[in-house]
């Protein structure tokens, strides 16, 4: 319990290192929306120029995600059962579109269970 919450180690069993950087909407270029990828891992950070951001670790590249995937990120590293589904890869990321309020096309993300 106390090593969980106090340790400065990774929580999951990739760390991402490798792999390149992709924002989701290159991601989503690059490698399709119709795919279920396997997630890896994931985590914030608040180093970047603009806030808080999420990465999430994928099979082929680590995603920076929207402000609004950070507090599935956050519930996920918080929750012991859903760590360990993802060191066993048994989640999944669907990317997917949607229409904004001002009309403009964005990417969002989903986990899923594979």
């Amino acid at each position: 319990m106390f090593n969980e919450a106090f340790s400065k180690g990774s929580l999951f069993n990739e760390d991402g290192k490798g792999k390149e950087f992709l924002k989701i909407t290159e991601f989503a270029a690059k490698y399709g929306i119709d795919t279920i990828y396997t997630v890896l891992g994931m985590y914030t950070h608040t180093k970047g120029k603009f806030g808080e951001s999420g990465i999430i670790i994928t099979s082929v590249a680590n995603i920076d995600v929207p402000e609004h995937l950070i507090k599935d990120i956050k519930t996920v590293r918080s929750n012991a059962d859903m760590v360990e589904a993802v060191n066993n890869g048994k989640c999944g990321l669907k990317i997917s579109t949607y229409v904004d309020k001002k009309g403009i096309e964005r990417y969002t993300a989903t986990f899923v269970d594979i």
